[in-house]
């Protein structure tokens, strides 16, 4: 039988900074793409000209506004739809992916719930935080900057507690480890100590797909990152991401995202 999860209330009294990976974005061409990833790391993305629609898992489609932020866990699916301003013809945004332990032993973004998008408070506090932390004004006053934009987040979210004993947190740890190589659901359902049919129920209760859809729509996320970030072929990419068809993998990343690879890295590179 599968256990409920265990919440127990948990005291915050030490947050490590693991990583911190900050980015840009800037395009012309981009208006109306859609991109469905599911990342390992949490993410605050801010659209400093132009919007984004998110969604997150099966929630509700929303608009971010120009210059507002969506906050993103880790290990949920994001549906992300990028908007030009349509008077500068252009838009940019930044974003930050984080790994921040509490207490040694748990992610951050597992203790709270957050919004899909930031109130208008958050907002300008959040905007005031990433000016430094895209500023260039030293690595002090950014840790600063990055622990005040922790602090909002604890602020805006709804705590949730220690989360134990949930068998999809194991699966999905294999998957964030493996991806790129052969995966069946007895692979992980082994890793979850519990029965396919039982892993099933699990994760379609959690993300409303089933573990292999989830495999491939991780697979594919990595495989849009790589090809925005990286100038490996695309076939590369394709075996690089559990993919061993080229072709299955571009058919497969036409379907989510509704353009090719190649169309997908030289509207968004």
């Amino acid at each position: 039988m599968y256990n409920p999860i265990e919440v127990i209330v948990l005291e915050i009294k030490k947050a490590s900074i693991k990583s911190i990976q900050k980015g840009f974005l800037s395009s012309t061409t981009c208006e109306g793409i859609q991109h469905i990833k599911i990342s390992p790391l949490p993410s605050i993305v801010q659209a400093v000209e132009g919007s984004y629609d998110i969604k997150l898992g099966d929630g509700e489609m929303m608009n971010t506004g120009e210059g507002g932020f969506f906050i993103a866990p880790s290990n949920v699916q994001q549906t992300i739809v990028h908007h030009i301003d349509p008077e500068s013809g252009r838009m940019r945004a930044r974003w930050i992916f984080f790994d921040v332990l509490i207490n040694d032993d748990l992610r951050f973004d597992s203790l709270f719930v957050f919004p899909a998008v930031a109130d208008e408070k958050a907002k300008t506090e959040l905007n005031e935080c990433f000016d430094i932390l895209f500023g260039g004004r030293g690595v002090l006053e950014e840790c600063a900057a990055f622990y005040k934009t922790l602090s909002i987040l604890s602020t805006v979210g709804k705590p949730r507690g220690k989360q134990r004993n949930n068998p999809v947190y194991r699966a999905i740890d294999l998957i964030e480890k493996n991806y790129s190589s052969v995966l069946t659901v007895s692979d992980l359902a082994k890793a979850a100590c519990t029965s396919e049919s039982n892993l099933y129920a699990i994760f379609k209760k959690n993300f409303g797909i089933s573990p292999i859809a989830y495999l491939n729509r991780y697979r594919l996320s990595a495989a849009g990152d790589m090809l925005t970030e990286t100038d490996l072929s695309i076939s590369s990419i394709a075996a690089k991401t559990g993919f061993n068809d080229p072709l299955y993998f571009s058919k497969m990343f036409k379907k989510t995202f509704g353009s090719s690879p190649r169309n997908y890295r030289n509207m968004l590179k």
